[in-house]
């Protein structure tokens, strides 16, 4: 997923989870700290979900239903101060993990993962015109156990490009599609466990993809650039066994942020300058960044399975949270 993306994903997570309210969206109501919290569909059962702000300032939603009989993606939107949710159509055995970015006019673009467990695995890329939805395969082989870890972006001009995992043996993979609508996958970095629990994707100025991923066989947390032809690849983090579940965001100067999880259980904050800085923002698992128009970062993530919620910015050097 993108930076903004993630960072919005834990509190949507409370918003699909709730089994309050009728058969579409409520309205919002005050919660602890003073969020907001409003259900989106109720009676669903989440296997992932991503958000994205239109450029209005106004949420929109995509989700695997583990609920619904297959499985399958719902896209919604706040209308009103209701939520509006409908099904993606086409997307049947959709299960793993979903990344949802808007494009220039506010129009959705999807990517997420089937069931591996039949012919109908794999990578999937869903759009919308302006009028219909239009599904397409971006890869269509089960390469064997894959953990859920894909990061959809846009180009510059608009041209989409996923990173994700391509399975054991198949390390991290890097998809992009040409105008006529082919997709065209290589490896972004073919060590065989590379992207293995979580890779995220993002353009430079010169729309040159970065992406942090966790390299499970050199148990580190790595960033690959590809720069003509050639992916090159640097340590953030060489502690052994930090590094899954990573943010990526560049910054106007195009310095690089991350948020990931590290092996002691911490959620780490790391950027660079002439030189990889570390810093620890709480205890947790999972995370999710974005940076701020003035270049602040934000950091979300969950404390424990069935507990909270936590988004705390770094100011003057200090990470300050609230809860959810």
């Amino acid at each position: 997923m993108s930076s903004m993306m993630r960072l919005w994903a834990w509190v949507a997570v409370g918003l699909l989870a709730s089994a309050c309210g009728g058969g579409g969206g409520s309205g919002g109501t005050p919660s602890g700290g003073g969020w907001a919290v409003t259900t989106v569909k109720s009676g669903s059962s989440v296997r992932s979900i991503s958000i994205a702000l239109d450029s209005a300032g106004k949420p929109k939603v995509a989700f695997i239903d583990r609920g619904s009989n297959p499985y399958q993606v719902f896209y919604g939107s706040l209308v009103g101060g209701a939520w509006s949710v409908a099904l993606v159509p086409g997307t049947v055995n959709a299960d793993e993990e979903i990344s949802l970015v808007l494009d220039a006019q506010d129009r959705p673009r999807l990517a997420y993962q089937c069931d591996n467990a039949g012919a109908a695995g794999g990578i999937r890329y869903a759009w919308n015109d302006g009028s219909a939805w239009h599904v397409e395969v971006v890869e269509s082989t089960v390469v064997g156990g894959r953990n859920p870890s894909l990061s959809l972006a846009l180009t510059s001009a608009g041209a989409p490009a996923i990173s994700f995992y391509g399975g054991d043996n198949f390390g991290m993979k890097y998809a992009t599609r040409s105008g006529a609508g082919a997709w065209s996958i290589t490896s972004s970095n073919p060590a065989r466990y590379a992207g293995f629990h979580g890779t995220s994707l993002a353009f430079d100025a010169a729309d040159r993809p970065v992406v942090s991923f966790f390299d499970y066989d050199l148990q580190k947390l790595q960033l690959a650039r590809l720069v003509g032809a050639t992916w090159s690849y640097e340590t953030v983090d060489a502690t052994v066994g930090s590094g899954v579940w990573s943010t990526l965001a560049l910054d106007a100067a195009g310095r690089p942020h991350l948020a990931y999880l590290a092996v002691d259980g911490t959620v780490k904050y790391a950027t660079k300058g002439a030189a990889w800085t570390i810093e620890t923002v709480g205890t947790g698992y999972l995370t999710s960044l974005a940076l701020a128009p003035d270049g602040t970062p934000w950091v979300a993530y969950g404390v424990s399975a069935s507990s909270w919620v936590k988004v705390t910015h770094r100011v003057a050097g200090v990470w300050s949270a609230a809860e959810t």
